[in-house]
């Protein structure tokens, strides 16, 4: 996947993809163990095997190297949206759910930074993490929108509901990936015993079977 931003320079751009990717997966790696304010430039540098200077002529400030990294975030974020306005709703939503599970598993430290930024603490980055929250919201609509008008879901809910409903559903199912707190809270609701392999796919057809109830036209 090519990274394009706004934050980098084009000697990024020159360098090879693979090179890139590996300078993006350290500085997330680095700031999701470190967090923001520890970790270091001349670490990252080290271990993502380039020269100190190289980094600051890929980007212009440490800033920018973490907005690239949001960069990276929303566009994996978009793909998960890819194609679902394509299926029935339900299908939709529970392929929906089911890659933002595998997202946060396969980049666990893209989205932790994703979770700590959010924080008021970190209020410069304010206005790149409000800008991915309103993308996803946007694809929620979307596809709610489509589905009201294809007689899909009941169009006597409120459309701005079911988008908050199925935003922080997918917040939750994310954070619950992230942290282990959050991991066992799930675990509660859903009366798992432990947390173990297989539970995301019950935890999805629970809520799926739940919305279908709640958002399926009214047949009377």
């Amino acid at each position: 996947m090519t990274t394009q931003t706004k934050y980098h320079n084009s000697t990024f751009d020159n360098i090879p993809e693979h090179k890139r990717q590996k300078i993006l997966t350290v500085v997330a790696n680095q700031l999701a163990n470190e967090g923001l304010a520890k970790a270091r430039m001349k670490d990252i540098a080290m271990l993502a095997g380039v020269s100190y200077g190289s980094l600051y002529s890929y980007f212009p400030t440490r800033d920018d190297m973490i907005r690239s990294v949001i960069e990276q975030g929303k566009q994996l974020q978009a793909q998960v949206f890819v194609g679902l306005e394509a299926l029935d709703f339900f299908l939709a939503i529970e392929l929906g759910f089911e890659r933002i599970q595998g997202l946060a598993h396969e980049q666990r430290a893209l989205m932790a930074i994703w979770v700590e930024l959010s924080h008021a603490y970190n209020a410069r980055f304010t206005d790149e993490i409000i800008d991915m929250e309103r993308a996803g919201i946007v694809c929620w609509r979307q596809l709610v929108t489509a589905a009201i008008e294809k007689g899909q879901i009941n169009p006597a809910l409120p459309a701005n509901a079911i988008v908050q409903m199925l935003d922080s559903l997918a917040s939750t199912l994310l954070s619950a990936k992230l942290s282990d707190i959050q991991s066992q809270r799930l675990s509660a609701i859903f009366e798992f015993h432990s947390v173990k392999e297989g539970d995301d796919k019950l935890v999805r057809a629970q809520l799926m079977a739940a919305l279908k109830l709640a958002f399926a036209p009214d047949e009377r």
